[in-house]
């Protein structure tokens, strides 16, 4: 669950690959696979498309990115 402005930390993950699944009711749901590194903090942005749009976008321009320090 995100607050208001859609943000939200997770933590305790052990370290590896995890799998994350992204929705809100009216976008179409985004699935992300990311590396969780021991003792380490990485910010992820994920990008949601309204259902009703996805055919006009270029689907591989959103996603889930790394944010950039």
């Amino acid at each position: 669950m995100t607050g208001a402005g859609g943000l939200t930390v997770i933590a305790g993950l052990p370290a590896g690959r995890v799998g994350l699944l992204f929705s809100v009711e009216g976008y179409k749901p985004l699935r992300c696979r990311l590396e969780v590194r021991s003792g380490v903090a990485d910010t992820v942005r994920a990008f949601l498309l309204p259902e009703d749009q996805v055919a006009v976008w270029n689907s591989t321009a959103f996603g889930c990115r790394k944010a950039r320090p």
